[in-house]
């Protein structure tokens, strides 16, 4: 199945991390993404406890991993966890890449946007605080957004992707760089206000970065701080992530790798991201492979959110920030998968992927509501 799904990307740049008692279910299926936060704990025993088969199973994988990352041309880091514990970690470097571009354990990676999981635990701790509602209108918490559909979309609907507000590839001249280029806080905000809706809000869903551009500008106006500084405060900070922050405020000694794309004559060409302040709050986030366990751990153990808040974000029926799936284990046995994705959409690259799925380990801390049972339900 592994060599199936590597079939589906030629080349990999990024990082895979996930949880050990997850691919004894599944070995490497998952290895087709660029990063993988495993959010599970199927099995709860240590894997220092005696098991010989468990054993033979890690290197096997360990082995694989090595075998496709050669094969496939992969560059990045994989770490694999067990009950909270790093147990595996390794960097991988193309051989072409590796004078120019190495990649080490410590190496950040652009998560793109695997950031709207950030924001949306944001806008759900504001609501925990009282401060807004999931139900509270656009119009109520952006007077100056100057949009027809202001008074219609909810905090709910753009969380959900349910507001029919446009995605930015809807923007005239969009996969102009030229353009991108000239767009400033303001004219950005002015041309997807310009934009009419796909369709009336909370009827359908359509994936659209502006939904959690303008969520990060609600977080903004609600609480007087910045988003940058809310993300520090509320995250960053107390989970410990040391090594995450914004693609365009780098840290002088950061070690941020570059994306390359394979071209047709075998030659690598750096993918750039133009006027990244464009994607503040929906895909602007960098991190590292621990760092991201750091923050998978975090929102399991009920750090960031209550188990109420958890209950609406990972809704089956209305995820926020996240999409229902299955992963393949054989012919006829599917594993419930819910996942968020970080991809370069202009050349389908995935640079980061979590995925969770229903095992021992619950996400929730209030056993008796109903968050519970709709984990239960996926």
């Amino acid at each position: 199945m592994l060599a199936r799904l590597m079939k589906m990307s030629r080349y990999f740049y990024g990082m895979l991390i996930v949880e050990w008692s997850f691919l004894r279910k599944i070995l490497a299926a998952v290895f087709i993404f660029t990063a993988m936060v495993g959010l599970t704990a199927c099995e709860k025993q240590p894997f220092s406890q005696p098991d010989t088969g468990a054993e033979q199973q890690f290197q096997s994988l360990t082995t694989m991993i090595s075998d496709r990352a050669a094969e496939s041309g992969f560059s990045g880091v994989v770490l694999i966890a067990n009950n909270g514990e790093i147990i595996f970690e390794k960097a991988y470097n193309h051989p072409d890449l590796l004078d120019t571009d190495e990649i080490t354990i410590d190496s950040q990676f652009a998560i793109a946007s695997m950031t709207k999981s950030f924001t949306a635990i944001l806008v759900l701790q504001l609501i925990e605080a009282g401060q807004i509602s999931l139900d509270t209108r656009l119009d109520q918490l952006l007077p100056d957004y100057a949009a027809e559909y202001a008074n219609q979309v909810t905090v709910r609907h753009m969380l959900q992707n349910r507001s029919g507000i446009p995605h930015y590839i809807d923007l005239p001249g969009w996969f102009d760089s030229d353009y991108k280029r000239s767009l400033t806080d303001d004219t950005f905000i002015a041309a997807i206000a310009h934009l009419p809706l796909k369709f009336p809000p909370d009827t359908d869903y359509l994936y659209s970065n502006a939904n959690f551009f303008l969520l990060g500008l609600i977080l903004e106006e609600v609480t007087g701080l910045s988003y940058e500084t809310l993300l520090k405060e509320k995250i960053l900070e107390p989970v410990g992530l040391t090594d995450t922050g914004q693609i365009y405020e780098t840290q002088p000694n950061a070690t941020l790798a570059r994306n390359f794309m394979l071209e047709g004559d075998e030659t690598f060409v750096h993918i750039p991201i133009i006027n990244p302040r464009l994607f503040r709050a929906t895909a602007s986030l960098y991190s590292t492979g621990r760092d991201l366990h750091r923050w998978h751990e975090a929102l399991a153990d009920g750090t960031l959110l209550s188990g109420a808040s958890k209950g609406e974000m990972f809704n089956p029926e209305t995820p926020m920030a996240w999409t229902i799936g299955a992963l393949p284990l054989s012919n006829d046995v599917m594993l419930p998968l819910q996942t968020y994705n970080g991809i370069l959409a202009a050349v389908f690259i995935f640079t980061a992927m979590v995925g969770l799925t229903a095992c021992e380990k619950q996400p929730f801390s209030q056993p008796d509501t109903g968050a519970e049972q709709q984990f239960q339900s996926l």
